[in-house]
């Protein structure tokens, strides 16, 4: 692979668009599906959106008269999860295909994640507040009106989960390490949403030594957290692995600009002194 590799990798300007706008503005499903394009150069983004739209009428029309949160979020869920079939893949989990937006849509399976996304996306288009809630180690939903949540577990066949079975998952999940405090619940920026996708995504795709996938998934994750000197060392990593030189440099070095008491910093001085070998000198 060659130094072409950065103008071929560079994020794609709709999407740095996109994510950059306010909160409020930003198109959740459409920067998921523009990810999902990383892998799908052809894919018919305006198809998708209008399946949504599509499933977000249909959800109003089961839900549009309900009274009650508990009751709005038992009638969502029954739609979604029952009537159209969307359900969690636990026969094949780590496959990328449950993080392409499109697939999970064509398919009814996915993980936590992008399943939770779904539910936001028809959610928003019925007029009914879904929030992502990123519950460490399983992501979910929550619905908020007139002060008061409702827990969604969409990966469980919209399974409705009480704050105290939060604490008992965590709780067999994570044993003392991490206790349950209600902030855990606390609802996700749409930026957060998009970053644990992929970095599902990344990790997947470094599992399979798809560093070529995984740099385009880590590309997304600096330009929505521009200051992860973590994610800017980790691209410099991959830049390196696939021979892209002046590019790992650079990423090294502003790792040690913002990170001066790095405790890796002498290992990656020894990546810059070791790279720096293979550029040509000008004269």
């Amino acid at each position: 692979m060659n130094e072409q590799l950065s103008s071929e990798e560079a994020i794609p300007q709709h999407f740095s668009e996109i994510i950059h706008l306010p909160e409020e503005r930003i198109d959740l499903s459409q920067a998921a599906l523009l990810v999902a394009k990383e892998q799908y150069p052809d894919l018919d983004i305006p198809h998708y959106l209008a399946k949504l739209d599509e499933l977000g009428e249909r959800a109003l029309t089961r839900v549009g008269r309900v009274v009650g949160p508990r009751q709005i979020v038992e009638g969502l869920s029954h739609y979604l999860f029952h009537e159209e079939g969307f359900h969690g893949n636990v026969e094949d989990y780590y496959s990328p295909t449950n993080s392409f937006l499109n697939d999970v849509l064509d398919h009814r399976a996915g993980i936590p994640i992008t399943l939770s996304l779904i539910t936001i996306e028809i959610g928003r288009r019925a007029g009914l507040p879904f929030y992502g809630v990123g519950f460490p180690g399983h992501f979910m939903v929550k619905y908020s009106q007139d002060n008061e949540e409702v827990i969604l577990d969409p990966f469980h066949k919209g399974q409705i989960i009480s704050e105290n079975e939060c604490a008992e998952r965590l709780k067999r999940t994570f044993g003392s390490r991490l206790p349950f405090h209600k902030k855990l619940l606390r609802a996700s920026t749409k930026k957060e949403i998009l970053t644990r996708m992929l970095t599902n995504l990344k990790m997947i795709y470094l599992s399979r030594k798809n560093c070529e996938m995984a740099l385009r998934m880590t590309n997304h994750i600096v330009s929505l957290n521009p200051n992860s000197t973590q994610e800017i060392k980790e691209r410099g990593i991959l830049y390196h692995q696939l021979d892209c030189v002046q590019q790992a440099i650079e990423d090294f070095k502003t790792y040690l600009v913002q990170e001066p008491q790095a405790v890796d910093r002498e290992a990656i001085e020894q990546y810059i002194r070791e790279l720096s070998k293979n550029i040509p000198s000008l004269h």
